[in-house]
């Protein structure tokens, strides 16, 4: 399977290096650009403008590192881009992520594939020594 890298900025998967190994950074560079410049109208960093007036229960809210991550999967599959490797540096934060994708999102596999998965865990289980199958 080919290799690809993006960068997701804006709801937008902005390629930075293709399936050759091609470099593509000019145009993740004008997403940056539209991306402050969007701030910047906004009046600064994650505002949305504007003085006064009642705010709607979830506006503005920020969502959390491991909801980010859930939508992200999301729009991954929207997208068609799955299967895909989404790195942590972070066990904790890893497990928490996990956790919330987990509860969020439902079905990235289909039933015949899920069948799939689970026969070749059962193989795979069985290959191990006895002793190596119970986990701590």
């Amino acid at each position: 399977m080919p290799l690809e890298h993006s960068a997701y900025i804006n709801e937008n998967f902005i390629q930075l290096i293709d399936e050759r190994g091609k470099e593509k950074w000019q145009k993740y560079g004008e997403e940056v650009h539209r991306h402050k410049a969007r701030d910047a109208e906004r009046g600064g960093k994650g505002k949305k403008g504007g003085k006064g007036g009642k705010k709607g229960k979830n506006e503005n809210k920020i969502p959390s590192m491991a909801d980010s991550y859930a939508i992200l999967v999301e729009q991954f599959a929207k997208c068609n881009r799955l299967p895909s490797i989404i790195f942590s540096f972070s066990r904790n934060g890893c497990d928490e992520k996990a956790e919330k994708l987990s509860e969020r999102v439902k079905n990235l596999v289909t039933p015949e594939e899920s069948k799939q998965i689970r026969n070749f865990a059962q193989v795979s289980l069985l290959k191990l020594e006895e002793s190596e199958r119970e986990l701590p």
